[in-house]
């Protein structure tokens, strides 16, 4: 045997194809679903909660903007529009019209719903001034403090 002719006979050596990303197996395809639900679903859920609490971010707003010209001047008609925007409040956190024509000691009972850590937010006093005082001629003015109380009452809904 010629060592030449051995040679010969001998073919190329080959290096085997590179590994390619595509096609994924099918552990990749199943992580790419599980993501993309994942991804999908807590948008849904986040905007879904931000759509759920506008009513509450508005009533805030309006609040701040109410609250600040009390203070500047404390008068019964800012006090009613105040009173107003709670009555607004509360409907929209509880999906019904019927505390927009609540007075006198039936809204005072719904003021009272309202509580944190199993305590009235607001005490008795800001609540007779909101429920009965503010439709008689002399009504008392509210304080930074009662008026701190009141926007915590209004995030405190829902």
């Amino acid at each position: 045997m010629d060592p030449s002719t051995l040679l010969s006979q001998l073919k190329d050596i080959h290096a085997p194809e590179p590994i390619s990303m595509w096609p994924l197996a099918i552990g990749w395809w199943l992580l790419i679903v599980l993501i993309t639900i994942v991804i999908t679903s807590l948008c849904y859920y986040l905007l879904k909660s931000r759509l759920q609490n506008t009513w509450k971010r508005q009533a805030i707003k309006t609040f701040n903007e109410l609250s600040s010209a009390y203070r500047q001047e404390p008068s019964t008609e800012k006090l009613l529009q105040i009173n107003r925007l709670l009555k607004q409040a509360l409907s929209s956190a509880n999906n019904t019209r019927d505390y927009l024509h609540l007075c006198g000691s039936e809204w005072a009972e719904a003021l009272k719903q309202i509580q944190h850590k199993d305590t009235n937010i607001l005490n008795d006093q800001e609540i007779n001034i909101l429920s009965k005082d503010i439709y008689t001629r002399q009504t008392a003015s509210l304080d930074s403090a009662a008026l701190d109380r009141i926007s915590l009452w209004i995030k405190h809904l829902g």
